[in-house]
């Protein structure tokens, strides 16, 4: 068996040291919802936030639990023209309506970046009142 020296600090900081130099893996999350991380020197345990907090990157602790801010506001929303697409805004201070639409008439087809009008002949295939559709028994 090999002797292993173990540290555990105040701030839940763990170290491990084999007398060989060897790494040993050890289960050290204790609770449900436990998190390990590393420090940047050590490995640390973070215990489980407070219902409804969130997880936030801190220069000082490394990860910690945070309320969240509330609030925010929309100060202004607007819309561009462009690709075969209008956008309207309604309230665009307060509480904004947004609403997309297109100048296309007719047919719409798109390339995957922009919208523009098909063509009969081209992009579609307009029948006349003397085809015959294939379920008639025409080819």
């Amino acid at each position: 068996m090999e002797a292993i020296e173990a540290y555990i600090g105040t701030s839940s900081e763990v170290s491990l040291t084999t007398l060989t130099g060897k790494t040993k893996q050890l289960d050290l999350a204790t609770t449900k919802g436990d998190i390990l991380y590393h420090d940047g020197s050590s490995l640390k345990r973070l215990p489980r936030g407070t219902d409804g907090y969130m997880l936030a990157s801190d220069p000082t602790d490394g990860l910690k639990y945070i309320a969240p801010t509330s609030g925010g506001t929309v100060t202004n929303v607007s819309g561009v023209t462009a690709n075969g697409f209008t956008a309207t805004i309604t309230n665009p201070t307060t509480t904004p309506s947004i609403a997309i639409s297109t100048g296309v008439t007719g047919i719409v087809k798109g390339n995957g970046t922009s919208a523009s009008a098909a063509i009969q002949g081209t992009d579609y295939y307009a029948p006349s009142g003397t085809d015959v559709s294939v379920s008639d028994g025409g080819t």
